[in-house]
């Protein structure tokens, strides 16, 4: 399957040192990770399911683009956003295995990262969903609360998933998967953030 991932420049040199490039998990739990650790976990509960067991000593998927805005292209590397400004990354076009790939819908892996219910299909009722959870935490109704959200996100899973907040023609799909081995890179492109 053809992805493309934005690395730091030392990812594609490990790649060529070592044969392979893993997530760094120090990286990966840094200080703003404890409020994404739930949905994080839920991923690789997922990806543990459908595309098997990480190698030994990973924890966290490495992320790629499948399609971006409704179409199979790579990043724009003229845009901002990617990291500070004068950070430099690595842009890898890479074959991966279809077996070893996760494909999620990045607009709804957005709001598994605001704790939202994929159930409700409206931007007013995610906010009020959110806003019941935070009011229920210490309500004897939590659990069940948390848990049906929880559920909800196996929607991400499917792409094809339509919601009103989403239009399948500008639809980006990302890619999770465990490892980019060498003979995955295709083609390099480094660049610095604007």
């Amino acid at each position: 399957m053809l992805l493309w991932t934005i690395q730091p420049e030392a990812a594609y040199e490990e790649i060529v040192r070592n044969g392979v490039y893993r997530t760094d998990e120090s990286l990966a739990l840094s200080n703003d990770f404890y409020e994404l650790k739930l949905p994080y976990d839920w991923m690789v509960k997922k990806m543990i399911s459908r595309i098997g067991e990480p190698p030994s000593g990973v924890s966290y998927p490495i992320w790629a683009w499948h399609t971006w805005e409704g179409k199979r292209k790579r990043r724009d590397l003229r845009k901002k956003g990617y990291a500070n400004k004068g950070t430099r990354l690595i842009q890898m076009e890479i074959e991966v295995p279809d077996q070893e790939v996760f494909l999620t819908d990045f607009d709804l892996w957005v709001a598994i990262l605001n704790g939202f219910n994929l159930n409700i299909e409206s931007e007013e009722g995610f906010e009020n969903d959110w806003y019941c959870l935070q009011a229920a935490e210490n309500s004897e109704h939590y659990a069940d609360y948390k848990k049906d959200i929880i559920e909800s996100w196996d929607k991400c899973i499917e792409p094809a998933v339509h919601n009103e907040m989403y239009m399948p023609d500008v639809k980006s799909i990302q890619a999770t998967f465990w490892e980019i081995r060498s003979e995955y890179v295709k083609r390099t492109q480094p660049f610095v953030c604007r």
